[in-house]
């Protein structure tokens, strides 16, 4: 029996199922601790920043960074779901992309939002996204990356991959890729997930 390809069959559900994920998360008044992080990155930047949203999924936190007057460029891997997300959201300037090859250019940035998007990817290909996401922030452009709260990796009942970090390791993991850490916290969404959050800044 052929063995699951963790980041494929992560992506085949999202393009099966775009249209009832978008409606799960568009909506960014039912997921308050995405929007107090949000607001905190708000605080990190000035108005003329631009921000990378790397697996921005249904575009609702690039939505509302653009609301508060903040330039977006977004990558998400799933065509169906960006295609869904651009009739609702059609200002934000939306592009298909693997994480793991983003098309930016070294220091092109002033933050990166990374939002349950480095979950998709096994721990062993982490290192290199996050050395992705340093190279393309200037010197002290701020990341915000949240992961979900726990140990090992896994596939769920959708047949999503999911990559689950200890407070320590994540913030090792930050730190080997040239990240100065800022603050962690933990939340918990209203289905019982724990997640960690951290802001830190990228050194060059």
């Amino acid at each position: 029996m052929k063995e699951r390809n963790p980041v494929e069959s992560t992506v085949k559900f999202y393009n099966g199922n775009s249209d009832s994920y978008f409606d799960e998360t568009s909506d960014i008044s039912k997921f308050p601790a995405v929007k107090n992080a949000l607001d905190k990155l708000l605080a990190y930047t000035r108005r003329d920043a631009l921000i990378g949203d790397i697996g921005c999924g249904s575009g609702r936190d690039a939505e509302y960074l653009r609301k508060n007057s903040r330039t977006l460029v977004c990558f998400d891997i799933s065509r169906n779901l960006l295609t869904r997300a651009n009739r609702s959201f059609s200002f934000l300037d939306l592009n298909a992309a693997d994480m793991r090859a983003l098309p930016l250019k070294d220091e092109s940035l002033d933050a990166v939002v990374s939002c349950a998007s480095l979950v998709h990817i096994p721990k062993a290909e982490a290192a290199p996204v996050l050395r992705t996401l340093n190279s393309v922030l200037r010197h002290g452009g701020v990341l915000y990356l949240s992961v979900k709260e726990g140990d090992g990796e896994a596939f769920d009942e959708r047949n999503r991959y999911f990559s689950y970090y200890e407070e320590n390791e994540i913030i090792e993991a930050l730190k080997a890729a040239n990240f100065k850490i800022f603050e962690t916290y933990r939340t918990t969404d209203s289905r019982g997930t724990k997640w960690l959050n951290v802001f830190c800044g990228a050194l060059k």
